[in-house]
Order: C-alpha cells, then sequence, then structure tokens
C-alpha cells in the first residue's frame, strides 16, 4: 500500500472526518476571517517581498530583531530555504520525524545520517545522541514536540545538543510548530539560546495554531542575520501572499483564542488518552495537540471505509503499521472517532506488539 507523506489527504479519499492533520480544532480565529474578508481586496496588488509589518510584530512579540526573522510559505519553505543556504554535505535526522527535513536534504543531494530513536525507552531523545555530532556533520534537524511521538527535548539537553553542535560547526535546526500547544513552550522554547548560539535556526509556523493552512505562512528565527539574507536571497519574489500576510499580523493578535485552545486541549488530552487505554492500546503521553499510539495493524484501513481518516504512521522510518497518530479535536468529534474506533479494534485481538493474532 502507498501512503500520503503527510497528514489531510482529503482530495484521494471520501471524507467526512479527518483526524490526520494537527490543526487548532477550532478552526481559525473568527477575528481574523473577518480581517481576511474585509481586506480581500488586497489581492489585486503585489504582497510586500520582504514582509516587513509581518516581521516587525513577529520580532516584537519574540523580543528579537526584525533582521534575524525570514516568513515563507509555510514552515516547508522556510526548510528548503535554509537546507539551500547552508548546502550541507552531511546531515543527521531523528527517526521517526517529519518527513520534509529528508526530502529537503535529498532534493539538495546531502548524505543523511540517521539516530533511531527507541520504542522501549518512549521514543525519547537521549544523551547519546550528543556523541553522534562530528565534525563530519554540517547540519542537524530536531523537531520539539516531536512529530508523530509528541514527546518534548528537555531544556537542559536542549542546551547540551547546541554546545556539541557549535563545537563542532553543525547548524543545529529545531522545529517549534507544534510547541506552543505545549504547557512548557516558553520554559523549552529555543529562543533561551538564540542570542547565545549563532548556529541555531527556529522554525515557527501560522498553519496549526491558528488553523491556516491553506493560506501557507511559516517564519524561521536566527541570530546569523547573514543567513538570514542568504535565504531572503534564494526566495522567489512575492513567495508570502498579501492575504497570508494579512492573516499572520491578525493572528499574533489573537491571544485570547490561543489560550482558550491551549487549555482546552489539554483537558481532552487526559480523556483521549484514557478512551486509547481504555481498548488496550499503547499511548504515549502526548503534549501537543495530537495522539501517537501502538494497536492492531489495520485501523487506517477499517476508519477509512467509515469515511475517518487519521495518520497511519509506517511511513515514518523506524516505525511500522501497528502505530498511528490522531489530531484532538472538539468533543463531539473525539467521542465519534474513538466509538467508531473501539468497534474497529473489538474486532480484533490485541497483544503487545500490535499483531493481529
Amino acid at each position: 500500500m502507498e501512503f500520503y507523506e503527510h497528514g489531510g489527504n482529503i482530495y484521494g479519499n471520501d471524507i467526512t472526518y479527518d483526524f490526520s492533520v494537527n490543526s487548532n480544532p477550532f478552526g481559525m480565529p473568527p477575528g481574523l476571517k473577518k480581517t481576511l474578508r474585509e481586506q480581500i481586496d488586497r489581492c489585486e496588488v503585489y504582497p510586500d517581498r520582504h514582509c516587513l509589518s509581518l516581521r516587525r510584530e513577529i520580532a516584537r512579540q519574540m523580543q528579537i530583531e526584525d533582521s534575524q526573522c525570514i516568513c515563507g510559505s509555510g514552515a516547508s519553505e522556510i526548510i528548503h530555504l535554509l537546507v539551500r543556504a547552508v548546502k550541507p554535505k552531511r546531515a543527521l535526522l531523528l527517526a521517526p520525524a517529519f518527513s520534509e527535513y529528508e526530502r529537503a536534504l535529498a532534493a539538495a543531494e546531502c548524505e543523511i545520517n540517521f539516530y533511531f530513536l527507541k520504542e522501549e525507552k518512549e521514543f525519547a531523545l537521549e544523551e547519546s545522541y550528543i556523541a553522534e555530532l562530528q565534525d563530519e556533520i554540517d547540519m542537524v534537524f530536531l523537531c520539539n514536540p516531536n512529530n508523530p511521538v509528541g514527546n518534548i527535548i528537555p531544556k537542559e539537553l536542549l542546551r547540551k545538543i547546541a554546545d556539541s553542535c557549535r563545537k563542532h560547526h553543525i547548524m543545529l535546526v529545531i522545529d517549534e510548530c507544534f510547541l506552543p500547544f505545549t504547557r512548557e513552550y516558553e520554559e523549552v522554547s529555543g529562543l533561551f539560546l538564540l542570542k547565545e548560539y549563532r548556529n541555531l535556526f527556529l522554525i515557527h509556523a501560522f498553519t496549526k495554531l491558528y488553523a491556516i493552512p491553506g493560506l501557507r505562512l511559516g517564519y524561521g528565527i536566527s541570530s546569523n542575520e547573514e543567513m538570514i539574507k542568504k535565504m531572503e536571497k534564494l526566495s522567489p519574489s512575492w513567495h508570502v501572499s498579501a492575504m497570508a500576510q494579512i492573516a499572520g499580523l491578525e493572528a499574533l493578535q489573537e491571544k485570547e483564542y490561543v489560550r482558550s485552545s491551549r487549555e482546552y486541549l489539554w483537558r481532552q488530552q487526559t480523556v483521549c488518552c484514557a478512551a486509547i487505554r481504555g481498548m488496550g492500546g499503547r499511548v504515549y503521553e502526548p503534549k501537543a495537540n495530537y495522539l501517537f499510539f501502538k494497536g492492531p495493524f489495520g485501523l487506517y484501513e477499517a476508519l477509512l471505509k467509515k469515511k475517518i481518516l487519521i495518520r497511519s504512521c509506517e511511513n515514518y522510518r523506524g516505525l511500522d503499521g501497528a502505530f498511528y497518530r490522531i489530531s484532538i479535536k472538539k468533543e463531539e468529534e473525539n467521542r465519534l472517532l474513538f466509538r467508531e474506533l473501539k468497534e474497529v479494534w473489538d474486532g480484533k485481538e490485541y497483544n503487545d506488539t500490535g499483531n493481529d493474532v
């Protein structure tokens, strides 16, 4: 079976409920939607090539210089621009992890090494990873929290990794696109390392937190301003649309929306974990707005027949078809998913390997 590389494959399937994409369950903030309707005429003029207003607002809120920020058409474009700017010969990736890092590195004909996270260690990043950071490595990508697992890299380990990367002249990239959903955001964000480490690059996006994947808007942050300028030269003209820039400016003002969304998701994490465990599944403690779990083979296909899309993790390196990821949605949708999931699950006998027996 050939799998779609990311979540959201609603175009190739007849889908009523999509649990494969980890966007905010409350959808686009009402204020943002209203602003986009009011500003629709801005589509008649070219967007700001340098996203000056948006970069200044991001910089103000992040307490950095606007010259340390670059905007792009989603986090995926930021990843590709960064790889093209660095031109790494060899990179180190975690497995499992978001596949776009590998895609960007492969496109740049970069040799890729993998550090496999261990199931018996809860797929947590361990200090043994630091030994892999040697002079022959030019670039590493970390995802915090990890996608698809959802766990967080401790602050102390992040600093040790940053120290080792600086020692070995390695570009350290930390993808924090899901971090704003977590309780630990302010504590573990790589922003605390930014001033000290010029080899550090942070990736953020509006996609998930504000539920605007169709608008495509992300940004990168680094104290290495020369790197930012190099990325800007590599980017196409007008690569961030006028509507995306307007959306970003408005979204950054939606403080109450973010607060209430986070608190709701934290409550639902407990409820959803209990539902999976009640079926006999192995669920990994979630930190963000999605759950990663192990269950019987065949859940993806069985739910697809019910017009429900979840994320099979079979095409993640280091995982097989017994691993799945689901987004946390509104209560009534979550209840529907677990009702249908239990019906499918009860038709299979589950053991610790996730195999059907």
